[in-house]
Order: structure tokens, then C-alpha cells, then sequence
């Protein structure tokens, strides 16, 4: 009886130890926006409003300013570069806005892993918005990070974006 009581606590010890791995503290000055079922961690400016209501791990700045940032990912059916899958969203983007213009491009990394940032402008309906988006494929799985606010406010939130690039963590 006592080596099953031993062996008892020893799991139960080991259960808790692996449970205290999987929670992380956000830098200072952020907060976790992802949830348990995400594969990473996405941290998030502490004054940005964290919204999952849409399943999507978000987060906007404010009630007047819907500046806004997300984190999803996808299973790839087949393997694709960052550029293929760049190419078979782009129809759809097309589509979806109106006077989308070509992006710019730049090579970056999530987490260190090789990734490319696109950004472009945009209109739907009648507003005008800028969009940044990075793009990462790991283990047959796409990571996209998009930033979308109006071009007046674009460049007021573009450090927080880089903070929150530059923080990112797969698990």
C-alpha cells in the first residue's frame, strides 16, 4: 500500500511540475491574448482591449480608435511556402477590398522562424485602412499576424506592433 501511495504522489507531483511548464508571464507591459488551445503565446500592449468573442485571438486599442491586432493559425492541406500561401490569399483579399494596393514585402522572422511581413492599403466599403500582415509556415502550419487601422493611425501603433512581432512565442 505504501509504494501505491508512493507512486501516487510522485505522479501527482511530476501532473503539477507539467502543468506550472505550460503557463508563461507576459513581459512587462503585456498581457497573454492567446488561449490554451493556441500553440503559441501572443502578448498584447496592457492598455489593448483583448477580444476572443470571434474565436481569434485579438485585441483592439480602444472604443474610438479600433486599431487591431490577431494571431490565427491554419493546418496547410499541402505544403506551401510563405509566398505560395501569400498567393492563394490574395485573390480572396482582392475580392473581399476594393482598391487593394500591391504590398510591400519584407523578410522577418516569428519567433525565429524565416517569415515574410506584407503590407498594403485597403478599402472596405467606404474607409481606408492599412494593413500589415506576417506570414510564417512551421510544421505544415501558417501563422498569420495581421495589424489593420486607418492610415492616420497606422504609424501611431507601429512600435507596439514591432514590440508585440518581437515578443511572439511558439511553445
Amino acid at each position: 500500500m505504501k509504494k501505491i501511495t508512493a507512486i501516487i504522489l510522485c505522479l501527482v507531483a511530476v501532473l503539477s511540475l507539467a502543468a506550472c511548464g505550460n503557463k508563461v508571464n507576459a513581459p512587462t507591459g503585456m498581457k497573454l491574448a492567446s488561449n490554451e488551445v493556441s500553440d503559441y503565446y501572443f502578448f498584447v500592449p496592457q492598455n489593448w482591449t483583448v477580444d476572443m468573442s470571434t474565436g481569434v485571438a485579438s485585441a483592439y486599442y480602444s472604443d474610438t480608435d479600433k486599431s487591431n491586432m490577431s494571431m490565427t493559425s491554419y493546418a496547410l492541406e499541402k505544403t506551401m511556402t510563405v509566398d505560395e500561401y501569400w498567393e492563394s490569399v490574395k485573390a480572396e483579399y482582392s475580392a473581399l477590398f476594393k482598391e487593394m494596393s500591391e504590398p510591400e514585402v519584407k523578410a522577418t522572422a516569428l519567433d525565429g522562424v524565416e517569415a515574410k511581413q506584407y503590407t498594403y492599403t485597403a478599402k472596405a466599403g467606404t474607409r481606408d485602412y492599412k494593413v500589415m500582415q506576417v506570414f510564417c509556415v512551421k510544421n505544415s502550419t501558417v501563422y498569420v499576424f495581421t495589424f489593420t487601422a486607418t492610415p492616420e493611425k497606422f504609424e501611431e501603433h507601429i512600435d507596439k506592433v514591432a514590440l508585440v512581432l518581437a515578443e511572439f512565442r511558439f511553445m
